[in-house]
């Protein structure tokens, strides 16, 4: 069975508390575009999991300081939309119940991507919602790195 770290594509929930916090949800569109196609310019236009063009997002990697309670920005990424949706498998699940998303093709992509079987998604997907579950229990203070010039003062 696959470890975490040797998983490629790997499942990260954002906590309860910290949903709809993002760089771009807080700093005008017009930045976070030219910024988003900066992020895809220097990763070659293409998903940096697993090399794919298609439907591409700007995904911000964050790391949670659990003493602190300190979530940090620690860069930003090009993903396509599938690994998007395993990312973020929480929300692919909300998705697939208001009919808006197939989670099969999402946990194939996941399967594809890593090269693994189902038992090791089901257990990887076990031990992110147990630090999903756990994060989620505290509010935590945001702190958006490199970025957090970008960020009005009103924001913050």
């Amino acid at each position: 069975m696959a470890k975490t770290k040797e998983l490629k594509l790997q499942i990260d929930m954002v906590p309860t508390a910290s949903w709809g916090t993002s760089l771009r949800n807080v700093i005008p569109r017009s930045k976070w575009d030219k910024l988003r196609k900066e992020v895809h310019e220097r990763n070659g236009n293409k998903c940096q999991i697993c090399g794919s063009a298609e439907r591409l997002s700007c995904h911000e990697h964050w790391e949670f300081e659990s003493k602190t309670k300190q979530q940090k920005l620690v860069g930003l990424g090009t993903i396509c939309g599938m690994c998007h949706h395993v990312t973020h498998f929480g929300r692919s699940m909300q998705l697939e119940r208001q009919g808006y998303l197939d989670l099969n093709a999402v946990v194939n992509h996941f399967l594809r991507v890593n090269s693994c079987k189902r038992d090791t998604f089901e257990k990887h997907l076990e031990q992110a919602a147990a630090i999903f579950n756990k994060r989620s229990q505290h509010a935590w203070k945001v702190d958006f790195g490199e970025y957090k010039h970008l960020v009005s003062k009103s924001a913050s």
